[in-house]
């Protein structure tokens, strides 16, 4: 499309661009000129973005590195090395949390020594007993159907003599050379500083999955694969930005005598969307990652951006982003990033985050609880509070308080690992209570007695503690149980959720979320119903609960029940079930 500046004759004290195509135009408060309150004006959204400086021009939109090339790389990493340095000497809560002597911090198990630009040798790397040295982390997706270059137990030991570089994924080519223009000697990569023999030894694994957490925390910073799909395509993304010039215009509103330069580029919508929205913040792991990493740099399909507790720019803005990202992520980095006396309780915001992490991609499902091992290690520093597979001892009942939306058919011949009760075995789109039972309006006064009470939990996993892979989980609870009879019942399938039922005419405010697609066999089944939470919505009563199956009975003659979904229910339609308390498990 062809781009032109407007002559200056034109329009007085203002540059524009010409020929850039409207594409949407949208109202906010019946606005009439641009005399109005920015705010309320009329929005034209082009398929070009504006950037805004204030009139003294702080933090004028700055031109954008080549990564393509090794001028432009080197470019890079001197902007890099220069928010490093206000990192170290201006942000007290970015280091808070890192283990560091003497300006270092211990190196992990393994790590690739990538040499400097000048002698460019590349071997991994056994530190020894309490070695300390700067390194970087590599965050960045696998893929599928990339050939990876991986360490195993048969090649371990000839890696220690060199690792050849043209066989090596293009990311991990592009994080190495980043090391190396950074002047850092270390990089931990989890391919090649990890034993990867997952199916015959896992124990390498495990060991160091656990330790992923302090890895990233300990970091000088982590490079992020962020806008790369998979390891083929590299650190290094060509820009588009570059192909497009800058202009400014200024603008003087009536009601804010402010005049702003504004610089036209191609348009995301807003900064922050490129790390929130992008290909990395699909994966499982990158979860961690960026909450526990203090700097991190992000490799994105535009540009360079910049990210830490106190401090979020780019290439385009790099003193100050305006927009940082919003998500669940952003605000467990901040809470972690503050003294433990000031922290808070990042458990608060757990559900939120759990329905954003359901989302996110595993190459396999039972890596789900190992993956946020270190962000649970760091919440039980804050709060020393137990955790149980994915829920926390000073809301268990609110933890089990949870339902899926669009869930997916699991084929017959796959098993799901973990209790049933716990999220992390959904699959679909997760949604959370956010109150629990003591916080809820009004619940019906014979629901106070129905309440549940935890009696115990137990959880068997692979490895130690929080670390390995969940295998079960059996909770002891007391609490009403009630019958569901969907025989008795004229229901209908959502159209849009197939796994959520609604009665036909709705009398009775029953709506069932299945936890996955039922089976045909299933349907007009007899489920038992343990309630959860009791509230009041327009003058109405109503009770949430977990539909459960009957697995088998343990020695002491409690039933043990796996659950199957969760409803909800008119209070009148509860008590015609009979409930009664009782004492049973969910497994």
């Amino acid at each position: 499309m062809p781009i032109s500046r407007a002559p200056a004759d034109e329009l007085f004290g203002m540059d524009v661009l010409q020929d850039a195509s409207l594409v949407e135009e949208r109202f906010f408060n019946k606005p009439r000129s641009l005399d109005e309150d920015p705010d309320e004006a009329l929005d034209h959204i082009y398929q070009w973005g504006m950037h805004c400086t204030r009139r003294d021009g702080a933090n004028m939109p700055q031109k954008i590195c080549d990564l393509t090339t090794e001028a432009g790389q080197q470019e890079m990493a001197e902007r890099v090395k220069q928010w490093l340095t206000t990192c170290f000497n201006l942000h007290e809560q970015c280091g808070a949390q890192q283990d560091r002597h003497e300006g270092l911090p211990p190196l992990p198990s393994r790590v690739l020594d990538v040499g400097t630009l000048e002698q460019p040798y590349l071997r991994l790397h056994i530190p020894g007993n309490g070695e300390r040295g700067e390194y970087t982390c590599l965050s960045y997706c696998w893929g599928r159907g990339v050939t990876e270059f991986k360490t195993t137990a048969a090649t371990v030991n000839d890696l220690r003599d060199g690792i050849p570089f043209p066989e090596l994924p293009k990311t991990i080519q592009d994080a190495i050379v980043f090391t190396r223009r950074l002047q850092v000697r270390y990089l931990w990569v989890d391919a090649l500083c990890i034993i990867q023999d997952d199916t015959s030894d896992p124990s390498d694994w495990q060991l160091e999955a656990a330790r992923f957490g302090t890895y990233y925390q300990n970091a000088l910073c982590t490079l992020a694969a962020t806008g790369s799909y998979d390891s083929s395509e590299g650190l290094f993304l060509p820009s588009l930005d570059r192909m497009y010039p800058t202009y400014f215009c200024t603008w003087l509103f009536a009601s804010h005598p402010t005049q702003l330069y504004c610089t036209w580029i191609p348009s995301v919508g807003d900064t922050a969307s490129l790390v929130s929205r992008a290909p990395l913040s699909l994966r499982g792991w990158a979860a961690q990652e960026r909450i526990l990493s203090p700097r991190i740099v992000h490799f994105t399909c535009r540009y360079v951006m910049w990210e830490c507790t106190e401090l979020f720019a780019s290439e385009r803005s790099p003193n100050q982003e305006t927009l940082t990202p919003d998500d669940s992520i952003g605000d467990l980095r901040r809470v972690f990033s503050k003294p433990n006396a000031t922290a808070g309780d990042p458990s608060t915001g757990w559900g939120t985050f759990c329905r954003w992490y359901v989302k996110t991609t595993f190459s396999r499902q039972s890596d789900r609880l190992p993956a946020l091992s270190g962000v649970v290690q760091r919440i039980q520093s804050y709060t020393g509070l137990k955790y149980y597979a994915g829920l926390w001892e000073n809301n268990i009942v609110e933890g089990l308080d949870w339902f899926v939306k669009h869930s997916e058919r699991i084929p017959k011949n796959q098993v799901l690992v973990g209790p049933s009760w716990s999220w992390t075995t959904s699959t679909g789109n997760l949604f959370c209570k956010k109150m629990s039972w003591e916080t809820l309006p009004n619940p019906p006064e014979n629901c106070q007695a129905d309440s549940p009470q935890i009696d115990s939990i137990e959880v068997q996993s692979t490895g130690q503690g929080i670390d390995g892979v969940t295998i079960s989980g059996v909770i002891t609870i007391t609490g009403a149980l009630s019958k569901l009879n969907l025989a008795e019942l004229t229901y209908e399938q959502h159209d849009v959720d197939e796994n959520r039922w609604e009665m036909e005419d709705n009398t009775n405010g029953i709506c069932i979320h299945w936890d996955r697609l039922p089976l045909e066999v299933e349907v007009g089944s007899s489920y038992a119903c343990l309630q959860l939470t009791a509230f009041t919505f327009r003058r109405n009563g109503y009770v949430n609960a977990l539909i459960l199956m009957p697995e088998s009975v343990d020695t002491n003659g409690i039933v043990e029940y796996r659950r199957v979904g969760h409803c909800r229910f008119r209070q009148d339609f509860w008590d015609k079930g009979e409930p009664e308390r009782k004492t049973i498990k969910l497994v």
